[in-house]
């Protein structure tokens, strides 16, 4: 009852983030928190100041920099080093992609120990690009150590249009996982 009412009048839930309970607050509104703040901030004035939530974004991370891209030499040793690793030309990576829906990706990737992939090249399709970050987002899930050879870095496999387009938040995302995920051991 004490959720129901916090997701119909989210506005009243923000007793709990004045007394700092803000993980309850969390889990009875859900997404509706900010929202909740932001009424509460702009329209309520209770004399208690509200406790922030504002600030840098901690899952910010520097994007400008290139993921490694190996030789196809040192991309097979390291698969050789990491025991059950996996490796897959890019073209092959994206043709498969392509037969799944992208919520079968999960089950593709559990258990995967790491994955190299070998002919990494700037992607022309948004298609095929949307489908890796899908792949992307699910290797990151699982913390799934990547490496890749081409002739592109696999942080530079979007092309500047697709960057500067409607899909930019998600592949900036994508680079930014992939930079995390080529990073692991």
């Amino acid at each position: 009852t004490q959720r129901r009412a916090a997701r119909e009048h989210p506005v009243h839930a923000v007793a709990h983030v004045r007394h700092g309970q803000l993980l309850e607050a969390f889990d009875v509104l859900g997404t509706h928190l900010a929202g909740a703040i932001h009424y509460a901030k702009t329209n309520c004035h209770m004399g208690e100041p509200l406790t922030s939530v504002d600030g840098e974004d901690y899952r910010h991370r520097n994007i400008s920099g290139e993921s490694p891209n190996l030789t196809v030499e040192l991309l097979s040793e390291w698969l050789n080093e990491t025991d059950g690793a996996f490796s897959d030309d890019f073209e092959d990576v994206l043709k498969h992609l392509a037969k799944l829906h992208p919520t079968k990706y999960r089950a593709l990737v559990f258990g995967l120990p790491a994955l190299g992939i070998r002919g990494v090249r700037l992607l022309d399709d948004q298609v095929d690009a949307l489908r890796l970050v899908a792949l992307i987002d699910r290797l990151y899930e699982f913390q799934v150590p990547l490496k890749s050879s081409g002739a592109v870095p696999l942080t530079g496999v979007f092309t500047d249009a697709m960057i500067a387009g409607a899909y930019r938040k998600k592949y900036l995302r994508t680079i930014s996982r992939i930079g995390a995920l080529t990073s692991l051991t």
